[in-house]
């Protein structure tokens, strides 16, 4: 591998593009979501399509993967997606993935995608909004539920999955412009209901929202306040008791900007990554939870939007830095100090916002990522120019 990255394939999208989400591991690794957003000047009105594309050749390090659409879906502007960290069943009883949008309506919607090469289907013989097979019938998108979330007329902002190895309950965590955070219990596709819906958790927009991966009691949330905050996701009382979220710490001093990203390590417990407006990026220790330390900082030269853990590589981070373009990181885990390794470009232009990034989780003899900007409507497909970490054999501390 060259020691430069490589660009694999980069498209150019019809609407401005903030979020790429490869699905997980055990479903469909080969399948990436993408989210848009778009502000129409004339009406003023928020419009977004998601698209789903499958990654070609993958596994095969002498060829160059692409990326081929396979769905695309009108719908409310996508701030965020996120996919289910287990496998569902299709109504056809093929195996499905589960995938939550956070949408500019102040709405959480549920999709299930799912493979069937048996039946193809045209897509204008279906119903266009709840409906869509591709046209070589590779990946279908069926819309499950839509949930109103913000009852102060919000955005959605970010969306995430509670991990079911730690919960009982399968829950979805929601956050909104209008300082809202909301729970909802996600044990029933399709049939999911509002847990929790806490008023006022911030003072100002929440920017991000995520349940801790060793607690499934802790919540996180960030927000345009600059604070940090966790939460304590437990029933008050007696079997019959309302759920309830308890603030169990709030920072103020670290961050001098608003928080935008908050990732739980899976690597070490207690461990937390933020990013923010403030163009750095923290790791926190929590392990006291009403005062957590803050362990390390990094700057990047732009506003940090997303994080994402190499899964093969740890202590390993793609980092998406709006103005500042994306880079990857090393030394977020075993005491390391953080430090950038390399930064991507491809065709990317910084001046138009990087907002989103992921690693391709499947099996291959390289490392695959995907990232876009915003306003150019650019989405890539690379690899990194050489190892970044350690591999997932050996052990961060």
């Amino acid at each position: 591998m060259s020691d430069s990255p490589a660009t694999h394939t980069s498209i150019t999208l019809a609407l401005d593009v903030d979020i790429v989400e490869f699905c997980n591991e055990s479903t469909f690794p080969e399948v990436l979501a993408v989210g848009t957003y778009t502000l129409q000047e004339s009406t003023q009105k928020r419009i977004g399509k998601l698209y789903l594309f499958d990654v070609t050749d993958p596994h095969d390090s002498s060829v160059s993967p692409g990326l081929v659409e396979r769905v695309q879906h009108d719908t409310d502007a996508i701030f965020d997606l996120a996919w289910a960290p287990f496998q569902s069943t299709a109504a056809n009883g093929n195996s499905a993935a589960l995938l939550a949008q956070a949408g500019a309506g102040g709405n959480v919607d549920l999709y299930s995608v799912s493979r069937d090469h048996e039946v193809v289907v045209p897509a204008n013989n279906l119903d266009p909004v709840n409906n869509l097979v591709s046209p070589d019938g590779g990946i279908r998108l069926d819309h499950l539920q839509t949930v109103e979330c913000s009852l102060k007329g919000g955005l959605c902002t970010s969306v995430a999955w509670s991990l079911p190895s730690m919960s009982s309950t399968n829950m979805l965590a929601t956050s909104t412009s209008a300082c809202e955070l909301v729970v909802l219990d996600a044990s029933a596709p399709g049939g999911m209901s509002i847990l929790i819906n806490l008023p006022g958790a911030h003072d100002l927009e929440i920017w991000n929202v995520a349940f801790d991966r060793w607690h499934p009691a802790l919540l996180f949330s960030g927000a345009d306040d600059c604070m940090f905050k966790g939460w304590d996701l437990r029933a008050t009382g007696g079997e019959d008791a309302e759920p309830a979220l308890e603030a169990v710490f709030s920072n103020r001093r670290a961050h001098s900007a608003g928080v935008c990203c908050i990732v739980p390590s899976p690597w070490e417990e207690h461990k937390v990554l933020t990013g923010s407006y403030d163009e750095k990026i923290r790791l926190w220790d929590l392990r006291n939870l009403t005062r957590p330390v803050q362990e390390h900082e990094l700057e990047t030269g732009g506003g940090v939007w997303r994080i994402k853990c190499h899964p093969k590589e740890q202590g390993t981070l793609a980092v998406a830095c709006m103005y500042g373009g994306f880079f990857l990181i090393g030394g977020a885990c075993g005491g390391a100090e953080l430090t950038v390794s390399e930064e991507y470009v491809g065709g990317h232009d910084k001046d138009k916002i990087a907002y989103g990034v992921d690693w391709y989780k499947g099996e291959t003899t390289r490392s695959l990522a995907a990232s876009c900007s915003f306003y150019d409507r650019v989405v890539e497909l690379w690899s990194p120019g050489a190892k970044q970490g350690i591999t997932s054999d050996e052990t961060c501390v």
